[in-house]
């Protein structure tokens, strides 16, 4: 008789003393002070016991789970070598750069080019095969894409852009990569060309530019231009002529048209790569400082039906535009009173307030006074304290501290002229009273604004279709003078394709059927009663606890569930090796220690159950370090599901740690695994 049939019913009841577990020896339940008992015979999921066991980076985890190699190490010898059979697409050459004329030129006839004349390679819509499936009742779809209408083909000239700044010294020219400074370098750039220019030519703010008529130069030309108190330099190249047309399409033509319908939406809106957000409309609040802007992915797609403009709701967190005290006192949970000294207080490696620096250090310091914008270094001394030399406007010298100089050239009375300045190198220092934050896009979220930001974007598919609509009609695309220079129109009706609800399967577990009627319009059914088709063994797991809210008693329970439940579910719990409390405050990187020593002290087990409520990123931390890293399989849980238990969120769970460690939850029955297999083999056979 095999293990699983000789157990005993310990479902009911389960705690976590000591009780026999039927295997003829007794099994404490204590929390890791007792002596692990001798392991039974393997049996599913439970691999014979070897010497180097614990020693495997990626021990196997059930019998359906192949042996994984170690991470960035080779795979075994053992394993036979997978050839995979080069595509097609692989034996294309990859397109040159520029274009020239859609022409894609094979690699054989590079010494002939001059003798042959290129060959001109175009690709049409694909198409549907003629053959479709009719199975399940019909209807209909609206998608998120719009018909674009391009009333004539037409050709751009392209050009290559370089900007740089100008300096005294021809060699020591810098580079411009703002994009930002370079949407508002073209703006002055559009004013000294002549008027027949306007709304014909469109820029992607990096090095490529079109004109839909020709510049007013043969090869390249150099333009000064004035911005923000600067002068810059602007270089014009002619690369090519790209001609777009209606029935076919190539990547380049595909970008044109989309820097057409998107060129001056990055005037009217914020840009974060493919979407655009306009200020003021649709924001809610994620922390201090911290914002959720919604707004619009934009991209232009090819298809059956032809082009189409492809609209998606968007969503990004924007740091707001903030004066500094404000900011020092949220950061430092402070009055304007005790500011001070704990700016002063916060020092290491010689940088005073040191923390506000590192969270800060890559946020544009915008000053009042001058305009300009800077980094912040640190912190310096007061401005009633420093002293330094001003060449007045008349020509004389004169030493003053900052608090003098503020109020003789710009008239400005400080109000804190305690606090220290701001840093920003070079010996510039300025109050903090005069500074402030640039508006920017935060890209890197943690778990607590990550949560909210979740909360605020999850929406059904009808107000996402609606959001989208709505948002498209706001456009006001149609009216956009630069689609009207190039003839091109938008169908503002969403386009609708045909599509089929198919019925829901049987689906079989270990010992019983779950029939389609059984199964929801929304595909949920309820199985907490079932055995899962394939359940492993887990015998060497661990639980790891970072929420401080979770006290001994909840996880107790919380622990006597996953195993009592799992027994519903025909997965065998074993005591777990261990149960680590991590409750105190710590940062990520302490975070991270503890779990790296956590994953080498306990190699080659199963599973870490992880319990998580705190602020860090311990969440990324651990899916870092155990299944990526370690080939350890962890499963999170957030400490409100534990404090408040609940049979069907435990079930949950079970169903995705059987599913990590090997195990198979459920199967399509018999009779639809036949109809599918028949299907595609019958497709098979008509396309050959």
């Amino acid at each position: 008789m095999s293990d699983q049939g000789a157990r005993p019913n310990k479902g009911r009841g389960r705690g976590r003393g000591n009780e026999t577990r039927g295997r003829g020896a007794p099994s404490g339940r204590g929390r890791g002070t007792q002596q692990r008992q001798t392991q039974a015979p393997p049996g599913r999921g439970q691999r014979p016991a070897t010497s180097s066991g614990l020693e495997e980076d990626f021990p196997r985890l059930g019998a359906s789970t192949p042996t994984r190699p170690a991470w960035g190490k080779p795979a075994p010898v053992s394993e036979p070598q997978k050839v995979v059979e080069q595509t097609v697409a692989e034996q294309i050459p990859p397109m040159p750069e520029p274009i020239k004329e859609s022409v894609l030129i094979s690699k054989d006839e590079e010494e002939e080019e001059e003798e042959k004349p290129s060959q001109i390679i175009k690709q049409e819509f694909p198409k549907k095969p003629a053959m479709r499936g009719s199975e399940g009742r019909p209807i209909k779809l609206r998608t998120n894409h719009y018909r674009l209408d391009l009333k004539n083909s037409f050709t751009v000239y392209q050009y290559d852009v370089e900007m740089k700044r100008k300096s005294a010294k021809s060699d020591q020219d810098k580079l411009i990569s703002n994009k930002t400074l370079m949407r508002k370098m073209f703006q002055v750039l559009q004013t000294k060309l002549p008027n027949e220019y306007k709304n014909k030519i469109v820029y992607n703010f990096s090095k490529n530019l079109f004109s839909l008529i020709k510049l007013p130069f043969e090869t390249s030309a150099t333009y000064e231009l004035n911005v923000e108190n600067s002068v810059f330099l602007i270089t014009l190249k002619t690369i090519n002529q790209v001609t777009v047309e209606k029935n076919f399409y190539q990547p380049l033509e595909i970008q044109i048209l989309d820097l057409i319908l998107t060129h001056n939406l990055n005037y009217s809106c914020i840009n974060v790569n493919r979407s655009f957000f306009k200020e003021g409309n649709d924001r809610f609040e994620l922390g201090f400082g911290l914002e959720l802007w919604k707004g619009a992915y934009s991209s232009v797609r090819p298809s059956e039906l032809g082009l189409t403009w492809n609209v998606d709701s968007a969503n990004a967190a924007f740091l707001l535009c903030q004066d500094l005290i404000e900011l020092a006192k949220y950061h430092y949970n402070c009055d304007i009173n005790s500011l001070r000294n704990a700016i002063l207080s916060d020092k290491k490696e010689g940088i005073i307030g040191y923390s506000f620096v590192e969270d800060y250090k890559n946020r544009e310091i915008k000053t009042k006074t001058g305009g300009f914008r800077k980094k912040i270094k640190g912190f310096g001394p007061d401005p009633v304290s420093y002293k330094f030399e001003w060449n007045k406007p008349d020509g004389t010298k004169k030493t003053v501290t900052v608090a003098d100089y503020l109020k003789q050239h710009y008239n400005i009375n400080l109000r804190y002229a305690n606090l220290p300045c701001i840093d920003l190198g070079r010996a510039n220092y300025l109050p903090m009273e005069l500074c402030s934050t640039e508006l920017k896009n935060k890209k890197k979220l943690d778990d607590k604004e990550t949560q909210a930001m979740i909360r605020k974007t999850a929406v059904p598919a009808a107000d996402r279709m609606k959001y989208i609509d709505q948002w498209t009609k706001n456009s006001n695309i149609n009216q956009d003078p630069v689609l009207k220079e190039y003839k091109i129109d938008v169908n503002l009706r969403m386009v609708e394709v045909d599509g089929r609800v198919l019925e829901p399967p049987d689906v079989q577990y270990k010992a019983q059927k779950m029939p389609s009627k059984t199964i929801g319009e929304k595909g949920q059914w309820d199985h907490r009663n079932s055995k899962f088709y394939q359940s492993i063994k887990i015998e060497k797991w661990i639980v790891l606890n970072f929420a401080f809210r979770v006290k001994n008693e909840a996880l107790n329970s919380f622990i006597n569930a996953l195993i009592n439940i799992g027994d519903k579910h025909g997965i065998w719990f074993e005591d777990p090796l261990d149960v680590i409390n991590e409750t105190k405050s710590m940062d990520d990187n302490q975070t991270r220690t503890i779990v790296t020593k956590i994953m080498d002290k306990y190699k080659g087990i199963q599973l870490i159950v992880v319990i998580f409520g705190g602020t860090t990123n311990a969440y990324k931390i651990v899916k870092t370090q155990g299944d990526l890293i370690s080939g350890i399989a962890t499963q999170g849980v957030e400490d409100r599901n534990v404090n408040r238990i609940s049979d069907q969120t435990i079930s949950n769970i079970l169903l995705k740690i059987n599913c990590k460690v090997g195990g198979t939850n459920f199967v399509l029955s018999r009779e639809n695994r036949q109809l599918i297999f028949f299907f595609i083999k019958f497709k098979n056979c008509k396309e050959i």
